[in-house]
């Protein structure tokens, strides 16, 4: 690492930084911690869900992929795309007009107290294990860069996610999505740009295997469908994109603002793969998660590559930082506001929200620490069912069925559709994908209880 690479890291990191501080001017309550007050526009929207969305598993994660599997790269940034255009064209309005804060809440209104106690914890739990991810992608990135220890770098990181959001909260997070998106597209439209103009077409499609699928399923059609489906549902039933929609001053604004979201995601996938594929051919003994930095060290001007290292720690970052939020919004409004302490006050629920933030981001980094050389975007993927296994199916009934389904019904799926999912991965990781069977576990309760009720 040179003088250029450090100043160039330097400057977009501190400024960052900077702003994920001064947000805190905004937050004079718990609901403008979690919510924004519900006087978000479309690009704070937007900022807020690509801040967390377009993370380490859609970058870094990405290229290390594409690395070892080819095409399979796009899957995650392609379900996501989906996840949100979907949002925008059946869920917004029904989520914003149930006037909530978190995703719970709404399987609470069908289901009973029971339901959203339960939710919580198996969609934290979810969502842990990506947030878990993303600290992993940041180690790595940290790691390539510099001679310091993991240790060291996940101490780092869990500073810079502190600062991001302890005092702004979706403030914070939205405004500094919007600032990283346009970085991050900087970054990867660059990378892109000089891998294609080495290699040519023709070079990087030397790297994929013909397949009558274009290489897309390579590991395996079953796999990757699950893979991109389990991105949908996932985000679907993630707090921090629900949290989104429901900061919208309106419910034009949450639906641009998804939109927005859904665009810009699937060509991020694109690029990174094509890095991917270039490190393949070229650097094909390294360790597959340094793809993307290693890339950028090598290839570009050290001013330019510093900025565009900072850019993926910071993307990253936020990732982290989202994914806490939404983590700690549910804890403070659904455990500790309803089941602890249900007569704390406004002031009390956003301490306890920073302090659950801090004990995360603790928690996170020795679970890093202990997985150093997990596949990153395994345990995304694998986040993502139990979130969309818990969440998914339940929240659609109680929208769109709540006529037909009983409490029961919804507990029973919460309990057992992500238990079951989770034991399966278990004791049969190499058989059919955990999410097929926790998907089919809740069909089969709720199929059960509609016939019944249809008699």
């Amino acid at each position: 690492m040179t003088l250029g690479h450090k100043i160039g890291m330097l400057i977009p990191i501190i400024g960052i930084t900077f702003v994920g501080v001064w947000s805190g001017k905004n937050v004079k309550s718990e609901s403008d911690f979690t919510i924004a007050g519900r006087e978000a526009g479309p690009l704070l929207i937007a900022g807020m869900i690509l801040g967390t969305a377009i993370g380490g598993s859609a970058t870094i994660g990405t290229a290390q992929l594409a690395y070892e599997y080819g095409m399979s790269g796009v899957c995650f940034t392609f379900g996501g795309g989906l996840a949100f255009i979907s949002m925008a064209l059946f869920l917004v309005k029904p989520l914003y007009e149930a006037e909530v804060q978190t995703g719970p809440q709404i399987l609470i209104t069908k289901f009973g107290s029971k339901a959203g106690y339960l939710s919580s914890l198996f969609v934290s739990l979810g969502t842990f294990l990506s947030i878990g991810a993303n600290i992993l992608a940041a180690i790595a990135l940290i790691t390539s860069v510099f001679d310091i220890s993991p240790l060291i770098a996940s101490v780092s990181i869990g500073i810079l996610v502190i600062l991001q959001i302890y005092f702004g909260g979706v403030w914070g997070t939205g405004i500094i999505g919007i600032i990283r998106t346009i970085l991050l597209y900087f970054a990867v439209i660059i990378s892109c740009g000089i891998a294609l103009n080495i290699m040519g077409i023709k070079g990087i499609t030397s790297q994929l295997n013909f397949n009558p699928v274009y290489n897309i399923f390579e590991r395996g059609i079953t796999n990757d469908l699950a893979a991109i489906f389990a991105v949908i549902i996932g985000y679907l039933s993630t707090q921090t994109y629900l949290q989104a929609v429901f900061m919208g001053k309106d419910v034009k604004a949450s639906r641009r603002g998804v939109i927005i979201s859904g665009l810009l995601m699937f060509p991020v996938g694109i690029m990174g793969t094509i890095v991917g594929l270039y490190m393949r051919s070229y650097y094909p003994k390294i360790n597959s998660s340094w793809a993307f930095p290693t890339f950028v060290i090598k290839h570009l001007p050290p001013f330019l590559s510093g900025v565009i290292l900072a850019t993926l720690l910071i993307v990253i970052i936020a990732t982290i930082a989202g994914l806490t939020l939404g983590i700690s919004t549910t804890f403070s409004q659904d455990i500790y506001g309803k089941l602890i302490n249900p007569k704390a006050t406004s002031k009390k629920r956003l301490k306890i929200s920073r302090l659950t933030i801090v004990i995360i981001i603790g928690v996170g980094l020795i679970f890093a620490i202990t997985n150093l050389k997990s596949v990153i975007i395994e345990w995304t993927y694998f986040s993502m069912t139990l979130r969309g296994t818990c969440m998914f199916l339940p929240m659609i009934m109680a929208i769109f069925c709540k006529d037909y389904i009983k409490q029961k019904a919804g507990i029973l799926n919460i309990i057992f559709a992500p238990a079951l999912a989770l034991i399966w991965s278990i004791f049969f990781p190499d058989s059919i994908d955990p999410l097929y069977i926790g998907l089919l576990t809740g069909i089969i309760i709720f199929s059960f209880n509609i016939l019944n009720e249809t008699k």
